[in-house]
């Protein structure tokens, strides 16, 4: 059953990667198939038979094709409105500036602020450990995901398999700092 969820997952990713292209292909589609009853007229004058209107459709839809592209090309380049798009989400979402989110608060509690005691910084380590706290006391949602994620750690076992990275992580943290280089020395 897992592997077919994953298998059906890994389609709709792949459709979701060219969805625009094939919105915009469907878009110019459509609008050529609604405009060719009302324009098949203009290419007769030109001395383009009845017989051809697929080279009508053609070229109606290549000009809808590429007015849809003009208008994009425009859009980022020009324009350039995605980063204004960027910066709007960025200034909008709370949890990528001054607050951090559940996942945040796990990695800088249980793995980067003991690093930083290892490697002797104990202010960064000081700091970092007060901004989780003043996180964890004022929003009470954060708390309970981050209660509920720990349970879940401290009720985990880890198989052999596991806990090779430990091993790794030990030997890395094992190694000497120093602060004038800010290089880990090794041994």
């Amino acid at each position: 059953m897992g592997g077919l969820k994953k298998a059906l997952m890994l389609m709709v990713w792949r459709f979701q990667q060219i969805n625009s292209m094939i919105m915009i292909i469907g878009l110019s589609l459509t609008l050529t198939l609604q405009l060719l009853p009302f324009v098949d007229w203009r290419f007769h004058e030109l001395g383009i038979s009845r017989s051809d209107n697929w080279l009508i459709v053609l070229i109606i839809f290549l000009t809808i094709f590429s007015g849809a592209v003009i208008v994009g090309l425009i859009y980022d380049v020009v324009f350039k409105l995605w980063i204004q798009h960027q910066i709007v989400l960025v200034e909008r979402q709370p949890y990528a500036k001054e607050k951090l989110a559940a996942k945040a608060v796990l990695n800088r509690k249980y793995f980067w602020i003991p690093l930083l005691k290892k490697m002797g910084l104990k202010n960064e380590a000081e700091f970092s450990g007060k901004w989780v706290e003043q996180n964890m006391e004022g929003d009470p949602v954060l708390r309970k995901d981050v209660n509920r994620i720990v349970q879940w750690i401290n009720e985990y076992k880890l198989k052999p398999a596991d806990k090779r990275w430990l091993k790794d992580l030990e030997l890395i943290v094992k190694k000497s700092y120093s602060p004038k280089t800010k290089d880990v020395v090794k041994k």
